[in-house]
């Protein structure tokens, strides 16, 4: 009964989003987030990145021509065969949730470079956090 009526009220789950709370007003051009992080070992967003990610939806909108990259990125914790994955994973969830707000598939192509291409290449939670992420890049 909850969950219907969740669903009836248009409220998000947990995890998801609702591009109606980040989404840019209308006319207003969006610039391309070059990238949006991850809590460790998660392949979901934080949910402060989601404005980054609706944001990231509009500006793909706007630029029909654009295709666009989506790199999976690790920190180095973890074995590397498992970091690819992870990497993997969190560009397929970001892919999806672009989907979700009516980008083509077509225009999106997922890579995972796992921990090979640190942001920060310190030994450091600072440098960890930095390095988990999803890169958007224009092609």
């Amino acid at each position: 009964m909850l969950i219907a009526t969740l669903a009836a009220a248009g409220c998000a789950g947990p995890g998801e989003l609702r591009s109606a709370d980040y989404a840019a007003s209308p006319g207003e051009r969006m610039a391309l987030a070059r990238s949006m992080h991850f809590p460790t070992a998660s392949h979901r967003a934080e949910r402060k990145e989601w404005k980054a990610l609706a944001g990231n939806a509009t500006w793909i909108s706007q630029n029909p021509e654009a295709v666009i990259i989506l790199e999976g990125h690790c920190d180095e914790r973890g074995s590397e065969e498992y970091n690819v994955e992870l990497g993997d994973r969190r560009a397929r969830w970001v892919m999806g949730e672009l989907m979700a707000r009516g980008v083509d598939v077509a225009r999106l192509i997922v890579l995972s470079k796992g921990e090979d291409e640190p942001v920060d290449s310190d030994h450091t939670i600072k440098a960890w956090r930095v390095n988990r992420r999803v890169e958007f890049i224009p092609r």
